[in-house]
Order: C-alpha cells, then sequence, then structure tokens
C-alpha cells in the first residue's frame, strides 16, 4: 500500500462531508474551518483529513480531524502519524515552533502523547461563537 499526503483541495469536501456526516450525523460548516488542510491517500484513494489553524505566534492548532469510517486496515495509526507530520512540516516553513490539540478522545489523545505531544489540562470546554 503507498500511502501518500497532500493538501485538501475543494473536490476533497466530497468525501469530507459525507466522512463527518457517517461519524456524527452533522458536517463542519466549512466557514469554520482553516484554509490549510491535509489528505492522507492510500494507494490514491482518499482516506482520511486533518486541518490546521495557523496563528500569528509560534503555535498552531490542529483540528477537525476526520477519516472514512469504512476504512479499517490496520495502517490507520500510520495514517495520523503521516497527517501530523505533514502539520509539522509546513509549520517549519512558516517559522512555527509548536502544534497544540485539543479534544476528549481519550484514543486520539494518547496516540498524540506517543507522537511527542505533551499533555496540558485535562478538563474543558469548547465554546464558539459566530458573530
Amino acid at each position: 500500500m503507498k500511502l501518500t499526503t497532500r493538501e485538501v483541495i475543494k473536490e476533497d469536501f466530497k468525501n469530507i462531508d459525507k466522512w463527518w456526516y457517517e461519524w456524527q450525523g452533522s458536517v463542519v460548516p466549512h466557514d469554520i474551518l482553516p484554509k490549510t488542510g491535509f489528505m492522507a491517500e492510500v494507494d490514491g484513494a482518499p482516506v482520511s483529513a486533518i486541518f490546521m489553524f495557523k496563528t500569528n505566534s509560534n503555535s498552531a492548532a490542529i483540528q477537525w480531524v476526520v477519516s472514512d469510517k469504512n476504512y479499517r486496515e490496520e495502517n490507520r495509526g500510520e495514517i495520523l502519524t503521516e497527517l501530523i507530520k505533514a502539520c509539522e512540516d509546513e509549520w517549519r516553513k512558516d517559522g512555527g515552533q509548536f502544534l497544540f490539540f485539543w479534544g476528549n478522545n481519550s484514543k486520539f489523545n494518547k496516540s498524540l502523547v506517543d507522537m511527542g505531544f505533551s499533555m496540558g489540562a485535562t478538563d474543558y470546554t469548547e465554546l464558539i461563537k459566530k458573530i
């Protein structure tokens, strides 16, 4: 199997929206997403995506990770690792030094810790206001 990553393009949202709907019963509004995103493909087929919020500091946030719910191959951890590496490489090019993630999916959080992320706050509330 050949695993590659690339930037998310407009046409990817057909798959991304389908994946979000299959996982959570709704689609994340595109207006809330950052412009920077990466798609992982296995043998040319899209399987997972991640988005990265760039800031005017040395930190960027990775969020909105989503995958094809029907993709159950053993290399899912490798796919996540490659998506994180794509974010790291992109952020380094911009002079960034830190990536952070907030979320309460313990399995996903453990995967990030295994990749070198440090655990910060463990109890939080996410608040969003559309203005």
